[in-house]
Formats: C-alpha cells, sequence, structure tokens
C-alpha cells in the first residue's frame, strides 16, 4: 500500500511538479514558524533539491515562445543557439550587477514594471499611450509593494545598491512620502488611461464582447 501511495504521489508531482514547490514551501514556514530558521545548509539543499525536481516555473517556456516566434517569421530555430544566448545574457546581466548595482538595480525595476503592465494589459491597442499606460500600471504595482513593505525592502537596497548614500537617500525620501506618491501615481495611470482610452478604445481591437478580459 505504501509502495502504491508513493508510486500515486511520484506521477502526481511529475504531472503538477508546482505542488511540490507550495508543499514544500508552506511545511518549510510552518516549521519556521514553531521551530525556528532553519541553518542556511538545510535552506540550500531544498532549495537545490526543489530546483532539480521541479525546475524553474518562471521563463521555463522561453524557448518554446521563441520557437514559435521562429516559425511565424519562418526563421530557423536552434535550442543550443537559444540556450547559448540565454545563459550568456544572464552571464553579462549578473557581471553587470556586480559593477554597476545601482544601474542594474533601476534597470531590473524598470524591466519588471514593464512586465506587470504589460501582462496586465495584455489585449490593449499597441501603441504609444498604451505602451505608457501599460509602463505606469506596473510602476504602481511594483510602488506599492514595495513602498508599503519598507521595513524587509530597506536592508535589500541597501545589500543591492552596497549602501550607496544617494540611492538610500532617495528611497528614504519615497517611504517616507508613500501616501502622497501612491495616490499621486494612481491619478496619473487613470489619466493616462483616460488619454489612451480616447485616443483608441480598448474595444475597438477586439470586438464588445472581447475588450476587458
Amino acid at each position: 500500500m505504501i509502495a502504491t501511495a508513493w508510486s500515486w504521489l511520484g506521477r502526481y508531482v511529475t504531472r503538477t511538479p508546482t505542488c511540490l514547490t507550495i508543499v514544500a514551501g508552506l511545511l518549510l514556514a510552518v516549521y519556521q514558524h514553531w521551530a525556528g530558521p532553519l541553518s542556511t545548509t538545510i535552506n540550500l539543499v531544498f532549495c537545490i533539491g526543489l530546483l532539480l525536481v521541479t525546475g524553474i516555473p518562471h521563463g521555463a517556456l522561453d524557448h518554446l515562445v521563441e520557437q514559435e516566434r521562429s516559425l511565424r517569421q519562418s526563421q530557423p530555430f536552434s535550442l543550443r543557439r537559444f540556450m547559448t544566448r540565454y545563459v550568456f545574457m544572464i552571464a553579462l546581466y549578473g557581471l553587470g550587477w556586480f559593477l554597476f548595482p545601482v544601474l542594474s538595480l533601476v534597470l531590473f525595476l524598470l524591466i519588471s514594471a514593464w512586465h506587470f503592465g504589460e501582462t496586465d494589459l495584455e489585449h490593449a491597442p499597441d501603441n504609444v499611450y498604451w505602451s505608457l499606460t501599460r509602463l505606469v500600471a506596473g510602476s504602481f504595482v511594483l510602488a506599492f509593494l514595495l513602498l508599503t513593505h519598507a521595513p524587509e525592502v530597506t536592508p535589500i537596497i541597501a545589500r543591492i545598491t552596497q549602501h550607496d548614500p544617494i540611492s538610500l537617500h532617495l528611497w528614504q525620501l519615497a517611504v517616507s512620502q508613500t501616501g502622497d506618491l501612491l495616490r499621486g501615481w494612481l491619478t496619473l495611470l487613470l489619466v493616462l488611461s483616460m488619454l489612451a482610452f480616447g485616443h483608441r478604445p480598448w474595444l475597438s481591437t477586439t470586438g464588445v464582447s472581447g475588450g476587458w478580459r
């Protein structure tokens, strides 16, 4: 019976590996809440083990996306060439974090903001007005997450920027004006959304039944 249950669990994890990550994360959180923090070694064992078993969910399908794009443009696709370029870009950006931490952080925040906005407004028209709205929308989400968790974020920014005084001063200034910044950001987002919609209504690109989804 134990062997059958183990076999079923193995098949289930193979089909939905994310569930294993979620369960393991919950168990670790509960254990550390009641028994105290685990050692760095044990955390690394769990981290590496889950990476080997379940992989990296975010970006795991990038090669398929690139392959589909190449097929649509009638271009050849090479998995080896794609992986080489992919790893090279990661290594280059990692070097950038080491040599230019502040600039790399700014670029990371901009990329993250665009990614958030692009995902939330995926079906919006593709023009300058809506692109700017995407960036501001993603920036608002990112700013809200960071500014409302300032005690946790501040030491991380300090380590990333190698305690750069200008960066830390600007961050503390933003934290001290969190309410005004978020209200202003939201107002800007609403104004840009109305301008973008007035220039090119969203529904006109997908039809009445498929505009907001």
